[in-house]
């Protein structure tokens, strides 16, 4: 591992990070798909003994049953979603990407290096897997 960031609270667009009014965040987040609320969430770079990067996000639901109901929605999202703040599609900013259950975790793998700062600033810009509430 090279580095990991953690939050322990499911991501929620806050208006002060946009540039939108709190009536225009909401009706955007009417449009948006998002996913279930999480219990947290973590970013982590990884350098195998290839020297191969990789970044993982991972997300604790606390529970095997929620990480079935939300995988495919975290796959729809890395594939038709878009991000909030950058109005980028997530599959160009997270390439590549596969999701896996592992337990009560939804593992989220991008490879390649360069990710990390991609999915930690979209983490804490609350832009990254965002919930309702």
């Amino acid at each position: 591992m090279i580095q990991a960031y953690v939050l322990f609270e499911p991501l929620v667009l806050q208006p002060e990070l946009t540039n939108l009014t709190p009536e225009q965040l909401e009706e955007m987040m009417a449009e948006m798909t998002v996913v279930d609320p999480y219990r947290s969430i973590m970013v982590v770079e990884i350098l195998d003994e290839d020297d191969d990067t990789r970044t993982e996000i991972l997300l604790d639901f606390g529970d095997e049953d929620a990480v079935a109901d939300n995988i495919d929605t975290v796959e729809e999202i890395l594939a038709d979603g878009t991000s909030a703040l950058t109005r980028r599609p997530w599959s160009e900013l997270l390439p590549d990407a596969t999701t896996e259950q592992r337990g009560e975790v939804l593992a989220v793998t991008v490879p390649g290096s360069g990710r990390f700062r991609v999915a930690f600033q979209a983490m804490q810009s609350r832009d990254l897997f965002v919930t309702r509430s």
